[in-house]
């Protein structure tokens, strides 16, 4: 957007609207420069000045003079463009003249002689009239037909020369302003002066107005200012077909409607019918009279005063800010509500009225029978009324232009040009209009409501009477007549009633009428009826309704169908819950195998976690190229697998960065750095087992307790009471003497029971060396401190139980090659005296006659 402005200096200057940037400026003529006329279509703008000539500038062509039209011979003071005719735009000069020009030539098309110097001139906004309005010096304004080129209308009101003049863009009026500083109001259908404002602001510069709008702007030589303009215009109504009003400028006329003879006259500046044309009622300041007969029958002066009049079945008087609905056989009070509206429709019962605020309309129920007898009687009044008169339905955040109402349906245009109707509570969009138009009547034999524009064009739009008598008979819950209605319903307005149904909470009733596949299902699901959803998502087979339905199955339990749903939704997640919560150790099986298929590595691996297989759980982080997280997952849970993944991990990072990959260490490299190394393998050894056992979901609360246990320390409580004997150590090929000193005696198995040592004879017992046992005992109170029982104590009583010899399975020889390696890993050095030992040979050994 850009901002044009011109001073004395001849410059024109260019800004950005948003930025307020100063863009470009150039000169446009030779001295000053009197208007700017930008053109509403092209990227033109045309210029005038005192050197009596009219330029044409394009901005696409970074402000180059297009052509010149020299025609006038004096001080061109403005110029306009045609709003019907885009070619076309008019000059007036100082020289006595109005021309009208094409913008493709230079010479004008015709000239406007005037008796004075012309000031100003300006195009009917219309198509209906071609007509110029034009102000000159004196005090005159004139109305040229320009087809014609003559003068239809001079109106005389200034009394100096007029500066200013504008048709108005919606009201018919004419604005004009002069150096008397008076803002004139001319009627432009009669040309009748309505009226005259001075403001005391001296002389009136310019006049500008805007489309569907009251509000009139005026520049002053001491300020600016805006006015709202109101202005009662003429309407004509018509009633039973019987008679016709007309009511405009302070009186009203009544004629019959056939032969348009004068039926009764008075003065009024509004008019209204009751429900028949025996009764109407007039206002003529704050007095209101009612007719009867053509009589006069009752007068109602309101204390809060009269600001407009509405008819129906109960009169309606606007004062400020409130409206008052009077009886109009007795004039006695109904309700007084505190809403100021612009209209007011009674539908043909008269049990619904709508009442047409700015920015909303209401919808009231009227309930005649609850009012009192006293409200009835004009004694009995009470100030406000009944309030269970009325009560409120709905209130609709739109601004409706023009209604009426079929049956219980109201149907009317907005602000936005849309044609809507509604019933119920829901509005529906009938049609999208492209120009304000206004709501002649409906016919129900034609199915068509019928609309006009001020162009008096008449449209018509298709509004089927059986789908308004079939939503008017469910809103008034008359199911008999409903359904009688319904086989009259065309099938392509079958899911409009669903939708109506659904609307109104008639979910089932709606399921059977609608005809609409994904309209139905969504209906079966919140009805929760899964046999009609499943047979409408196999119909549809989308991934959607699968889920959805999925869903709905989980909360009522069908958990087989809920299964199905969600394999053919291809959701392997929902898959890998129902799994995890039912305990299906087959169904997770094969969620695992189906993720592996679809490259779902997360479900994947949480299959695999779920039941237990940690390998495949490393083998899945490890072919993702996750090998950091492999390498803490097996550091975690498969100590004998962190070496292979740590050269992975290595190997990976050493194309990035050698330093950082060799500052990587692993436990057989580097032993030092992993002195319970040992233990986590046997650990993970012991825990192996345990992982191989499947436990029914059942047995959760009796293995509740176990779940809190360190695994280390119920590994090494295995093995010092010899449940549990690492692989590492290989099975006994020797037998020991019992008073060895340094060993321990491990009772042998009882008489009769079986072992796996059948090379060892039934009477020898079998012996490990104490310095293990010590070790053992040393590592559990190293990894549990915070146990309550000390490992001494547990090992003191665990070398006093007896235990079976099936249970041990070792190799002493391995144990005697690993002893004195071990005993300085895990033992203080400065516990040995080296006078005590004997270096003799590959291996450190004790000497048997001294203590360690």
């Amino acid at each position: 957007l850009l901002i044009l402005l011109t001073k004395d200096d001849r410059l024109i200057k260019v800004y950005n609207y948003n930025t307020l940037e100063h863009v470009n400026q150039f000169y446009a003529h030779l001295d000053f420069i009197r208007t700017i006329a930008v053109h509403p279509t092209h990227p033109f703008i045309l210029t005038s000045g005192d050197d009596g000539v009219i330029r044409l500038w394009n901005w696409e062509k970074k402000w180059s003079s297009s052509r010149e039209y020299t025609g006038h011979t004096y001080v061109v003071m403005q110029v306009i463009v045609n709003p019907k005719d885009n070619n076309q735009f008019a000059s007036a000069s100082l020289d006595k003249t109005v021309k009208v020009w094409q913008i493709g030539l230079r010479a004008p098309n015709f000239s406007l002689k005037h008796d004075r110097a012309v000031n100003c001139v300006e195009y009917h906004p219309g198509n209906d009239k071609p007509y110029l309005v034009t102000g000159e010096e004196g005090g005159a304004v004139r109305i040229w037909d320009y087809q014609t080129k003559s003068c239809v209308q001079i109106l005389q009101g200034h009394t100096k020369d007029v500066n200013t003049v504008v048709f108005h863009l919606s009201l018919p009026l004419i604005l004009s302003g002069g150096d008397d500083g008076q803002l004139c109001l001319w009627h432009s259908g009669t040309y009748r002066l309505e009226k005259v404002m001075n403001y005391g602001l001296e002389r009136v510069w310019m006049i500008t107005c805007q489309k569907a709008s009251s509000i009139i702007a005026a520049a002053f030589d001491e300020g600016c200012m805006a006015l709202r303009v109101l202005l009662i215009i003429t309407g004509v109504f018509f009633l039973l077909c019987r008679f016709a009003v007309v009511c405009g400028e302070g009186e009203y006329i009544i004629y019959t409607a056939l032969t348009l003879r004068s039926k009764s006259y008075g003065s009024a500046t509004e008019f209204v019918w009751a429900t028949d044309s025996s009764m109407y009622a007039i206002s003529n300041g704050n007095t209101v009279t009612i007719y009867k007969n053509f009589k006069e029958f009752k007068t109602l002066k309101p204390a809060l005063g009269v600001e407009g009049l509405y008819g129906g079945h109960l009169l309606g008087v606007r004062s400020t800010n409130s409206l008052t609905f009077y009886t109009w056989e007795t004039v006695c009070v109904v309700r007084h509500i505190e809403l100021e509206p612009k209209h007011v429709f009674w539908n043909e019962s008269n049990t619904l009225v709508c009442l047409s605020a700015v920015q909303s309309f209401h919808i009231l129920q009227y309930n005649p029978e609850s009012l009192e007898p006293s409200i009835t009687t004009p004694d009995g009044m009470s100030e406000d009324g009944n309030e269970n008169s009325f009560e409120v339905l709905h209130e609709i955040a739109e601004t409706v232009t023009h209604g009426l109402w079929i049956g219980d349906c109201f149907v009317y245009t907005n602000n936005l040009n849309r044609l809507r109707y509604y019933v119920g509570g829901e509005v529906t969009t009938v049609a999208y209009l492209d120009r304000p138009m206004y709501l002649l009547g409906y016919i129900s034999k034609e199915n068509r409501v019928y609309l006009g524009d001020k162009e008096l064009n008449i449209v018509s739009y298709r509004l089927w009477t059986s789908v308004l008598e079939y939503q008017t008979a469910v809103v008034r819950k008359d199911f008999d007549s409903a359904d009688k209605v319904l086989p009259c319903v065309p099938l392509n307005q079958r899911n409009t009633i669903a939708q109506f149904l659904e609307s109104q909470g008639f979910k089932k009733q709606a399921l059977a009428v609608s005809n609409d596949l994904d309209h139905k299902f969504d209906l079966s699901i919140q009805l929760g009826d899964l046999q009609v959803a499943y047979s409408l998502a196999k119909q549809c087979d989308t991934t959607d309704k699968w889920k959805e339905l999925a869903d709905v199955a989980m909360k009522k339990s069908d958990l087989a169908l809920a299964q199905e749903c969600l394999q053919k939704a291809q959701d392997w997640e929902g898959l890998l819950l129902i799994a995890s919560s039912t305990g299906n150790r087959e169904l997770m099986m094969n969620v695992s195998t189906l993720a592996s298929l679809n490259a779902k590595t997360n479900v994947e691996f949480l299959a695999n976690y779920s039941l237990g297989r940690c390998e495949d759980c490393l083998e899945i982080l490890i072919q993702s190229g996750r090998l950091p997280e492999a390498a803490l997952f097996a550091h975690t849970y498969l100590p004998s697998e962190i070496s292979r993944v740590v050269v992975l991990w290595q190997e990976k990072a050493s194309t990035i960065n050698k330093r950082l990959a060799k500052s990587i260490a692993e436990p057989k490299s580097y032993e030092n750095l992993f002195p319970n190394y040992q233990v986590l393998l046997k650990t993970q050894e012991f825990l192996k087992a345990e992982r191989s056992r499947i436990k029914p979901a059942c047995s959760y609360s009796q293995t509740l307790d176990t779940l809190s246990c360190n695994p280390v320390e119920e590994m090494l409580k295995a093995e010092c009471s010899g449940a549990f004997v690492s692989s590492q150590l290989l099975n006994v090929t020797s037998e020991v003497d019992e008073d060895v000193e340094g060993f321990v005696t491990i009772q042998s198995l009882s008489p009769g029971e079986e072992s796996p040592f059948d090379d060892l004879e039934n009477d020898k017992d079998i012996l490990i060396p104490s310095h293990v046992q010590t070790l053992s005992t040393a590592l559990l109170n190293e990894l549990t401190p915070e146990s309550s029982t000390s490992a001494a104590q547990l090992a003191e009583n665990t070398a006093s139980e007896e235990v079976p010899a099936h249970q041990i399975n070792f190799d002493t020889n391995e144990l005697w090659d690993q002893e004195l390696e071990i005993d300085l890993e895990n033992l203080n050095i400065d516990d040995f005296d080296i006078a005590d030992l004997n270096l003799d040979g590959d291996e450190f050994l004790l000497d048997d006659d001294d203590d360690a």
